[in-house]
This record gives C-alpha cells, structure tokens and sequence, in this order.
C-alpha cells in the first residue's frame, strides 16, 4: 500500500526484468507510511527517485512469492515515450474508462493469481480466501462478525479497522507495511493526480529543488497524462494509488486484480518504469489485498 516527503522509487527497465513486488503503503500522520512490494529486475541509471525506492526495497525485501515460469508477470512493452508511447495512451480504448470501479483485469494476470490460488503456500491461499468486506455510507467498512481483524494466525490484519500493519513486530516475517521513513528524513508526497493544479505543483517543487513521492490514480493518468509525463521528467518517485480510487477490501479479487494492475500497466507504458510502491485508498487494506499485491 505511505510515504515520506520524498519516497524515491527505483524503476526497473522492461527488459530482463524478473518478477516484481509491489510495495503497499499507507500514510499515517504526514512522513509515516505503509508499504507492500512486488518485483526485481535489471538496474538502469537511477534517478533521485529511485534511489530511496531502492533503499526501502532492500530494508523491507518481503517474501518472495513461489515461482512457475508459466505464470510469470511480464509487463508488455508498449512503446513508452521514446517510441510513440504518448500516443498509445491517448488512444483510451486501449484501457478502462477513468471511472470504472474493479476494472476487468487482463488475462495473464487472472493466469498468474489462479496459479497462487492454487499452488501458493497455505498463508496465502487463506489470505485470498479473507471475506470481502461491506462498505458503508459514511466510508467505513465492516466484516463479517466472526472474523479477526487483528495480527492473528487467522485474523485479516486490516489497518482501517484495527491498525494492524503487516511487519515483524506483529509477528509476521514478511515485513511489507512500512511505517516509518529513515531516520531523520521528511518526505514529500502527494495523492490522487495528475490533476490540472499538477503543473502548479511541479513548478514549486523546482523552486525548491525538491523531488516528490506521487500516488497516482491510474484514471487521472489517462486523463492528464501530459501532466504524468513532467513528474516523470522531473525525476520524481512514481506509485501506485489504484485505477479508481475505491475501498479495495469490499472489492473482490479480480476487481483488486484490475485496480493495481492497469494503473501499473498505464504508468508503464507511458514511462517505461514499473512502479513498486502502492498506497491503499483511505488506508483500507488487508491480508487479502496484500496477497494479491504480490501477485503482481
């Protein structure tokens, strides 16, 4: 799922790249977050960033997921900017409608989640088996009454719900939610663009000569994806906030899928770089939003 005034991300080129973990992070007061991951791959020159992405990715490596070549992830190379990638993505067939809650996901991706659904270890085949919570009128989500919500053998480990976070303090050997950035560090991040007052943003933060931490709603992107091209050029740190902004635990596993995975694929196909970090909407988040996650 989150980040600190300046959470550096380090992109891995397409090529030779290997499987990916995705880093979740959750905000919590202005320079905590959580963090889940995905991947590793080829290094190529790391801008100012990436370098704290890598950083964080070698402190928190996680666990990595079981492996089956026939269900490796690979990102599809669709231009990027140096080769028509810009007009790729304004061509917006090509991807779900900016609104669309839990977008249809593609294929290999439903491929690879059916392998770890049925091969994965036995944490995670219970993690992708957590109820799908209700979501409320006023934001709030609720479970079913029986079920943990707490760092427990059987609980769910839901943040909105309990503050759980999954890391080694709360008995979890994968450490994947981080709280906390390095020590004596203050980290700029902004969620939900690109919007329009993007560019104003930008303009400031050279001003300043300061790199960003941006959490990026995959719709925006296809909206304003002149607008993700600056901040890609400036050098900043690009994350994952979902395709729609929504609550992901009431959503089901493909709806999860879809949410991650085609703001993973836009943010790709526009820049070349897959991101690794992903802040969760509202905080909400839970063993089973993780697991899938980590799918990709």
């Amino acid at each position: 799922m989150i980040a600190r005034i300046f959470g550096h991300d380090h992109y891995q080129n397409h090529q030779n790249q290997q499987q990916r973990r995705l880093v979740l992070l959750i905000t919590i007061g202005c320079i905590g977050w959580i963090t889940i991951e995905l991947i590793g791959g080829s290094k190529q020159s790391v801008s100012a960033g990436g370098q704290l992405s890598l950083n964080l990715w070698r402190k928190y490596p996680g666990t990595p997921p079981p492996e089956a070549s026939s269900v490796k992830l690979e990102w599809l190379k669709r231009g990027g900017l140096s080769s028509g990638g810009r007009l790729f993505i304004m061509n917006s067939s090509r991807y779900p409608l900016p609104t669309t809650i839990g977008p249809r996901p593609k294929r290999e991706w439903i491929s690879r989640l059916d392998f770890f659904q049925r091969y994965g270890s036995a944490e995670i085949q219970r993690d992708l088996s957590i109820p799908i919570s209700t979501l409320h009128k006023d934001g709030l989500v609720t479970y079913p009454t029986e079920t943990i919500l707490t760092a427990n053998n059987n609980g769910v480990c839901s943040w909105e719900n309990s503050g759980c976070l999954r890391n080694s303090e709360n008995g979890y050997s994968d450490h994947l939610d981080i709280i906390h950035p390095d020590p004596n560090s203050w980290v700029v991040n902004f969620d939900d663009g690109p919007l329009p007052p993007s560019k104003k943003l930008y303009k400031v933060l050279d001003d300043f000569d300061i790199k960003a931490t941006h959490f990026w709603i995959g719709g925006n992107v296809l909206k304003y994806w002149d607008l993700a091209i600056m901040a890609d050029r400036r050098g900043d740190h690009l994350a994952v906030h979902t395709w729609s902004h929504s609550h992901l635990t009431s959503l089901t596993n493909h709806q999860i899928l879809g949410e991650l995975g085609w703001t993973i694929q836009i943010i790709f196909d526009l820049t070349g770089k897959v991101p690794r970090f992903f802040r969760p909407p509202y905080g909400n988040v839970d063993n089973r939003v993780r697991s899938i996650a980590k799918v990709l």
